[in-house]
């Protein structure tokens, strides 16, 4: 393999002004952030249409002048059915990511969005929205199987944690305006946004093959000049280069084996479902935490801490601007400390808000204390700000570096219907529990809930800071008798 390595990477007119100008790492640089941009820019609109039902809800109840315009189990529908109906398209997308390659699968994505904004813009019932949302599920897929891996693998280590970073703050940037535009103005307006933004999307037509994806089908002179056109020619990026095609060599196409038979001899690889397991540890932490719950709900969620209306949506936007504001703050901290430093100091500080405020609701029902609004909100603001710097920040950027190499396609699928799942259930039930346990009942539930997985976290969470993607994939062989007493 070392020969035919060579034979790839010595030929003619080889491109040199990586090695020769000192401006061509800011070249590097603006070509992968030419590509993520486009990946960002699809987070940002499907938290745009996530976050639409938070004001879609309460406009529609009072242009009816009465709350059974929306009742409760459409209100439900309307906040989850775009999860539930990404599971269908995680099963889809991976398998078209395998075989026809990172940039065709982000067309269909991104084109997607046009429908959806479409299908949104004109919808006139809540069976429409209900459509709407129904679509919504391709891009809502496209970003947990697709958009992170585009992300990990067009960007060089030393701007991967940044940039996946950035991507979840982009969902956040989205369900902001979106309850932003549906605060002071129509809620059909926020199509408008969606336009936009999914012209700017169409980028993706101009972006260049992945050179892992082409690296696993052994066009590995067209990973060559995809790579060094991304990353350009120097040593790190060389070496990277070289270890990703040897890493290569011996993965075979499955020709002969039956694909069932491969599957489920994959699922029963440790070198599958120790990353896999590993990797889902903070996104289910992420959606025990009830960051997700909190956002989608605001309304109802601050309604039920303040009568006041005028008040719930000055909450619901300031918690919005937190939790944007945060996330940036964590892609600057994390240039100065480990992912899981972060992840896990920030987590342990969100759940002591999240049991302060539930103990503080729970003493203001008993009447022992007098109910502040401001406190309430000042706490609700705290647990978002932390939340928002570890895992709402870090929990796909991790599974976009630990998701093991060999068997993405399968990984991407186990992984995302895990996190879809939860997220739509969690959504679909979160009413529910208000109504039931209320407002303190369900921060003492996401706070216990929560806990319990920092401690596996510490225990097998590996760091994965300026790590090629192959490095990260070492740690689970070295590791594995350990990680294997998890299952």
């Amino acid at each position: 393999m070392d020969s035919d390595y060579t034979q790839i990477t010595t030929q003619k007119n080889e491109p040199n002004e990586g090695r020769q100008s000192c401006k061509t790492p800011r070249k590097f640089f603006f070509r992968q952030l030419f590509v993520t941009s486009g990946a960002w820019t699809i987070y940002f609109l499907v938290g745009l249409y996530v976050g639409a039902p938070t004001v879609i809800i309460p406009q529609l109840r009072r242009e009816a002048n009465s709350t059974d315009a929306v009742s409760l189990q459409m209100a439900s529908w309307l906040s989850s059915m775009s999860s539930y109906s990404s599971l269908l398209w995680e099963c889809v997308l991976p398998f078209i990511l395998s075989f026809y390659g990172r940039k065709i699968t982000s067309i269909i994505i991104h084109t997607s969005t046009l429908m959806v904004t479409i299908a949104f813009y004109f919808s006139s019932t809540t069976t429409h929205l209900l459509i709407s949302e129904f679509l919504h599920g391709i891009p809502y897929a496209g970003i947990l199987t697709t958009s992170v891996l585009i992300i990990a693998e067009y960007s060089s280590p030393s701007n991967r944690g940044i940039f996946l970073i950035v991507k979840s703050a982009s969902v956040f940037w989205g369900i902001w305006v979106s309850n932003a535009v549906g605060t002071f103005f129509h809620w059909r307006n926020i199509a408008l946004v969606g336009f936009v933004c999914s012209a700017y999307s169409l980028t993706v037509f101009f972006w260049p093959e992945s050179p892992f994806w082409l690296a696993t089908k052994g066009r590995y002179e067209d990973c060559k000049k995809s790579h060094r056109w991304l990353k350009g020619v120097g040593e790190k990026s060389e070496r990277e280069l070289r270890n990703m095609i040897i890493s290569q060599t011996d993965v075979k196409n499955v020709d002969t084996e039956n694909v069932l038979a491969y599957t489920f001899k994959t699922l029963r690889s440790k070198e599958f479902y120790l990353p896999v397991i590993v990797g889902c540890l903070p996104i289910i932490m992420y959606q025990f935490s009830g960051k997700i719950v909190f956002n989608i709900y605001a309304i109802e969620v601050m309604k039920k801490i303040s009568d006041n209306e005028s008040a719930a949506y000055t909450g619901m936007l300031i918690m919005d601007g937190v939790t944007v504001f945060s996330m940036y703050v964590s892609s600057i901290i994390s240039k100065y400390t480990t992912r899981k430093f972060l992840l896990i100091s920030t987590s342990i500080s969100s759940i002591v808000f999240l049991l302060v405020l539930s103990l503080y609701l729970y003493l203001v029902k008993l009447c022992i204390l007098t109910e502040n609004v401001y406190v309430s909100i000042c706490l609700l603001t705290g647990f978002s700000l932390f939340v928002s710097m570890g895992p709402a920040s870090l929990c796909l950027a991790l599974y976009g570096e630990l998701v093991p190499l060999r068997h993405k396609s399968l990984a991407v699928i186990v992984t995302a219907a895990v996190m879809s799942f939860m997220q739509a259930t969690n959504l679909k039930v979160a009413p529910y529990m208000f109504r039931s346990v209320g407002i303190h009942g369900a921060c003492l539930f996401y706070g216990l809930t929560s806990s319990a997985f920092i401690i596996l976290l510490i225990k097998y969470l590996p760091e994965t800071k300026d790590k090629t993607l192959q490095e990260v994939q070492e740690y689970f062989k070295k590791d594995r008798d350990e990680i294997n007493t998890l299952v």
